[in-house]
């Protein structure tokens, strides 16, 4: 399997600040040279029903599967499974402290690639709703 690699080397847990909510990556196949877009939170959030009382629930935080993960992308997925992990760069572009600024960087990288209109870009689509004010921390 192929490590995120991040700043040039390869990421292990100590090196994910603290504070950081997700990241946005580029994966690409080495085979192809093609290249996806995306963002990956590092925990999921579920809620479950209290034992004591069905109507209250809890939240439970859990680590997500960025460590193995390969993309949304179908068209990814399905490469993954043609041409192997190892085939595969995934390198993280930005660690960010909230979903907005993982929205904010990806939308951003997304077109300053080109990457809808470009034939090495697997990206299909992108849709964002961002809040200038919830990045107000970004401000110089």
């Amino acid at each position: 399997m192929s490590a995120w690699v991040f700043n040039g080397k390869e990421l292990v847990d100590s090196d994910i600040p603290p504070g950081t909510v997700g990241f946005v990556y580029c994966i690409t196949n080495t085979v192809t040279d093609r290249k996806y877009i995306g963002r990956k939170i590092l925990t999921s959030t579920t809620r479950k029903p209290l034992k004591k009382d069905e109507l209250r629930r809890k939240k439970v935080v859990k680590p997500s599967n960025w460590k193995d993960y390969y993309g949304s992308s179908e068209e990814m997925k399905a490469d993954v499974l043609t041409f192997g992990k190892e085939s595969f760069k995934r390198e993280i572009l930005r660690m960010c402290r909230s979903k907005t600024e993982m929205s904010y960087f990806e939308t951003k990288e997304i077109l300053v690639r080109d990457a809808l209109i470009r034939d090495d870009y697997i990206n299909k689509w992108l849709t964002a709703q961002i809040n200038g004010k919830n990045l107000h921390y970004l401000k110089g």
